[in-house]
């Protein structure tokens, strides 16, 4: 049987009431007041360094000039069109490079415009810059940068890409599950 209005319930259910802003708290709740700030601050913190680390590690941004060249200068590449034509190329720290399609060989230049990695090749007259994006520990897609400067889509933009690409010195990974 519930007595309502009883002492014994209003002692047993009543909330203590808070202190007043004058009131000096107990030193029981300063410290748990303490407890909750430091918890507070670690959790944020955290999730700032989790955050600031996940941008860092972001296997989808666009890699930029230092590590387009260590990734593929004085190498051999090897990549797919997304029709599925099949490429190779010589990538030479001199600034030439060959480039073999089919039965076709071209021989052309590269340079790094920015953090987007350029070619050309003499007649037929063709080439581009492009931005560079890991997908895979071997895997490299390529997005085509307009002549006047436009933007490539974002990274994320998956089969977007101009041309996937890998180093013919350590096995492609272009199969595997993206990084993403």
């Amino acid at each position: 049987m519930r007595v309502i209005g009883s002492a014994l319930s209003r002692s047993r259910y009543r909330s203590h009431p808070a202190p007043s802003p004058e009131a000096p708290a107990s030193p029981v709740t300063a410290l748990h007041r303490a407890y909750r700030t430091v918890a507070s601050l670690t959790v944020g913190a955290l999730a700032l360094a989790s955050g600031a680390s996940a941008q860092t590690a972001d296997p989808r941004a666009w890699m930029g000039r230092d590590e387009i060249v260590a990734a593929f200068v004085g190498q051999q590449l090897a990549g797919i069109y997304p029709s599925s034509v099949p490429w190779r190329e010589h990538v030479r720290p001199d600034g030439t490079t060959t480039y073999r399609e089919g039965g076709a060989q071209r021989e052309g230049r590269w340079w790094m415009r920015g953090d987007q990695f350029c070619f050309s090749y003499a007649l037929p007259q063709s080439g581009g810059c492009f931005q560079v994006v890991a997908v895979g520990r071997n895997c490299y897609e390529l997005y085509a940068v307009g002549r006047g400067g436009a933007e490539p889509p974002p990274p994320n933009a998956q089969r977007h890409w101009n041309g996937r690409m890998w180093r013919e010195d350590v096995p492609a990974t272009c199969e595997e599950e993206p990084l993403v």
